[in-house]
């Protein structure tokens, strides 16, 4: 779902609204432009591949886990990680990368 609402919908309310609290260096709305200026339109998505880590913590299942996929982009393929963790019912976004 994230990779659909960032990468081909260029949502920046989803983003504001699934990003952990922690320190950011820029804001939804300037991630959502820079992938606009560095990558261009999304031509196609491959399979997304996930990794994630569980650990019960009393009364609550806590998640963290990296989900991967090759995406091909207007301006060039890339590899694009999310990472996420929270709680199972309230996970956040940690952080989003491309690599060439």
């Amino acid at each position: 779902m994230t990779f659909h609402r960032v990468f081909e919908n260029r949502d920046p309310e989803y983003l504001a609204a699934h990003s952990s609290a922690t320190r950011k260096h820029s804001s939804a709305q300037a991630f959502i432009n820079q992938i606009d200026s560095d990558l261009g339109d999304v031509q196609s998505v491959g399979p997304v591949g996930a990794t994630f880590q569980t650990k019960f913590v009393p009364y609550r299942l806590e998640v963290h886990g990296t989900a991967k996929a090759r995406v091909i982009f207007r301006a060039a393929p890339a590899w694009v990680s999310v990472q996420i963790s929270g709680s199972e019912s309230d996970w956040k976004i940690e952080h989003i990368s491309w690599n060439y």
